[in-house]
């Protein structure tokens, strides 16, 4: 009996020995390290953990709208941007002592609000061109907003005869991060999570969009029991997790390529919309110079009507200056610490243009708890540091802030022919 035991403990451990090997060969063929096997599982659960959130927005508490992207639906309980209620207070506070301050973003513009209304409100009336006003402050913003929403909702505000007198925008981290990690397969110029949470047509596309979703609930149940089992110092088992989730990535590519083929022959191929062939550090310069473009024109709008602009470029863990988890795997890290280097350098610009913009990328160094929750929201303390940056950037203007600009600078740097073709923008006037 006792040799029996050890007959089989012995080709146990050989078994182990064997797959450990193989395991080794696997990862050598893909030529990753354990690390970089668990970095990968991480992004997957953090790719899909943010497209979730997206899809959750589009299909739960916000609904689908012709030019914001996203506004709230209208429940009861809901006062946000597109609602009745706020568009109605909106219209009706146009007296001439009214001060209206709108404010634009996503998650942090949100957070923002939700912790300080009172005291933004409070630091504007000192302000010496505010005071004495009948200062409101509009929510505008919405979780994983990102530009050009911003620039539509101003158009689409003043277009209805709202009385602005103060645009906040606060983003960055959306613009450049969020589509890439969130909803890869889409355009990056739309809406988080639009191709695949707007209105199929036909029987075709909803089962292909059923099978993506069971696929995609596979890879992260799949990842998240392995994330466990992976920590374990084990080639066989993560080699054994990567072969698997290859071939599930795999599948889903495949659904997705026929879902865009339907699409077509449906004649729904904006669905996804315009996606440039472009990948990596390309793809970021493209969507840090829509950024800057989009808050060129906001401020070139603003200017048009009287309303003083506030471009914010928002705190971000991942910022150059505050940068600590470059090595942690995670696909934000990558996207976003690539993006702000980017956003700064164009942000740079954009004040000699005359936007008047505050880069707060790296307020909050080293990156702390304490100021921010996440990569997105701010915390009571951290959303009272950046009102005060705010109102001290404010503060320091001194009537000269919209300046002039050339439109030469603005095409030349702004536009990259060479990844978009036969782009050109409308001809704009010197200060205007």
């Amino acid at each position: 009996m006792l040799k029996r035991l050890l007959y089989l403990c012995a080709i146990f451990a050989a078994l182990l020995i064997v797959s450990e090997i193989i395991g080794f060969v696997v990862l050598a063929g893909y030529d990753v390290n354990l690390e970089q096997v668990r970095a990968r599982r991480t992004a997957v659960l953090d790719r899909l953990a943010a497209k979730r959130r997206a899809e959750a927005t589009l299909g739960g508490e916000y609904a689908p709208h012709p030019y914001i992207g996203l506004v709230r639906r209208q429940l009861a309980e809901n006062a946000g941007m597109g609602s009745d209620a706020w568009m109605e207070d909106l219209l009706a506070h146009h007296g001439p002592g009214d001060y209206n301050v709108l404010l634009l973003g996503g998650s942090m513009a949100t957070s923002l609000y939700d912790s300080t209304a009172d005291d933004l409100r409070e630091a504007l009336s000192g302000l010496p061109w505010i005071r004495d006003r009948n200062i409101k402050i509009f929510d505008g913003a919405m979780p994983d907003a990102k530009q050009p929403q911003q620039l539509q909702a101003l158009t689409y505000l003043l277009s209805l005869g709202a009385k602005i007198d103060m645009v906040i925008n606060l983003d960055g981290f959306n613009e450049v991060a969020l589509t890439p990690v969130a909803d890869p397969y889409s355009s990056p110029f739309y809406p988080v999570g639009w191709s695949q949470t707007a209105a199929a047509g036909g029987n075709l596309q909803l089962s292909l969009l059923g099978k993506l979703r069971v696929a995609e609930e596979f890879q992260e149940r799949f990842a998240r029991f392995f994330s466990v089992l992976g920590e374990a110092p084990s080639y066989a088992l993560n080699a054994f997790w990567l072969v698997v989730h290859d071939k599930s990535e795999h599948y889903a590519q495949g659904v997705l390529h026929q879902l865009s083929i339907a699409r077509s022959a449906a004649g729904d191929s904006d669905t996804g919309g315009y996606r440039p062939d472009v990948e990596g550090k390309d793809m970021t310069r493209l969507l840090a110079d829509q950024w800057a473009r989009s808050s060129k024109l906001m401020a070139d709008l603003a200017l048009s009507q009287g309303v003083l602009y506030i471009h914010v470029l928002q705190p971000s863990p991942y910022a150059a200056k505050t940068q600590q988890v470059s090595a942690s795997g995670s696909p934000y890290a990558v996207w976003a610490g690539r993006g702000y280097k980017t956003m700064e350098e164009n942000g740079d610009l954009l004040q000699r243009m005359g936007v008047v913009f505050l880069d707060e990328s790296s307020l909050f160094s080293p990156a702390s708890d304490d100021f921010m929750e996440g990569c997105c929201s701010l915390t009571e303390k951290g959303a009272q540091m950046l009102v005060r940056e705010i109102i001290g950037g404010l503060r320091s203007l001194d009537g000269r802030e919209m300046t002039a600009h050339t439109y030469e600078e603005y095409l030349s740097r702004f536009v990259d022919t060479k990844l978009m073709p036969g782009v050109r923008l409308p001809e704009t006037q010197e200060g205007g």
